[in-house]
């Protein structure tokens, strides 16, 4: 019995994904950063499917093990995303006690879109393009988002110094 055509699938992909760091010193103890990031993703993919057909003995197709519908599917996704931090830092020690602080806000933002289409009965399986079959109906999906944050920290750490007299010496406690 003659075996079954092969299928032909393929995918192709590209993908990129960045990242930068900056940071400047304004005046002592005063820190701008910046910290950007992209990503980019796409795959296109690719099926066919062929058509054939299996007879039996006496000369009829036989259904269950025939593929009369010759089938192609192409499909294209992209997703891109960017994320974009930016803060300012301040440091500050006087003697023993310490100050930190940290002000920023944060941007992102990500898109995502997928298209489907493809066509049933393709005529011949030497010429697999849609043009050559019914077309069917696509799909189209898109998806986007954007975010704003920001962030803030205090942090104080102090260090005291106590005089306790306990009748006539004098004691510190730090």
């Amino acid at each position: 019995m003659p075996g079954k055509l092969k299928q032909e699938s393929s995918n192709k992909i590209n993908n990129f994904n960045a990242n930068i760091q900056l940071a400047y010193e304004i005046v002592e103890g005063l820190t701008a950063r910046a910290n950007i990031g992209r990503s980019f993703y796409n795959k296109k993919d690719r099926f066919f499917q062929p058509s054939f057909q299996i007879l039996r003995e006496n000369g009829e197709i036989n259904l269950g093990a025939s593929n009369l519908n010759a089938q192609l599917r192409l499909g294209d996704a992209t997703s891109t995303r960017s994320i974009d931090e930016f803060t300012l830092n301040y440091t500050k020690s006087l003697k023993k006690h310490n100050f930190k602080f940290l002000f920023g806000n944060t941007y992102e933002s990500s898109t995502y879109e997928f298209y489907r289409t493809g066509a049933n009965n393709i005529t011949s399986n030497l010429t697999p393009v849609l043009g050559n079959g019914d077309p069917i109906v696509g799909t189209q999906t898109i998806n986007k988002t954007e975010r704003i944050s920001y962030i803030g920290t205090c942090q104080l750490q102090l260090q005291l110094e106590v005089s306790i007299k306990c009748g006539s010496q004098k004691r510190w406690v730090k």
